[in-house]
């Protein structure tokens, strides 16, 4: 029976990091998506907001620039500093499965 309860605490183990390399390798291809819409909130959306507004007079200037406000920083943010976090520490998931800091 010992052999039997220590490879079922085994095989639960297991089966617990493959879902927690799921969980991380889903939040990873989130990281990603999100990163790839701000882009194209900041290149290209508020571009063409921008123009269409010039040409058509729909709002003070102010309103878009205050719509768009954080974008870039918001991006940068996640372009620069967590995403790259993020697939660094996926890369390493055989040696140090975890996102988390240690406590």
């Amino acid at each position: 029976q010992y052999t039997h309860n220590n490879n079922r605490l085994s095989s639960d183990f297991e089966s617990r990091i493959e879902r927690c390399h799921r969980i991380a390798s889903e939040l990873l291809n989130t990281e990603r998506t999100y990163v790839k819409v701000l882009h194209l909130i900041d290149q290209e959306f508020q571009f063409k907001t921008d123009q269409e507004n010039r040409a058509h007079h729909l709002f003070p200037n102010e309103v878009i620039q205050g719509m768009f406000a954080n974008i870039k920083s918001i991006y940068k943010l996640h372009h620069d500093f967590l995403l790259p976090q993020l697939e660094e520490r996926m890369a390493q998931w055989d040696t140090n499965s975890k996102i988390g800091m240690d406590n």
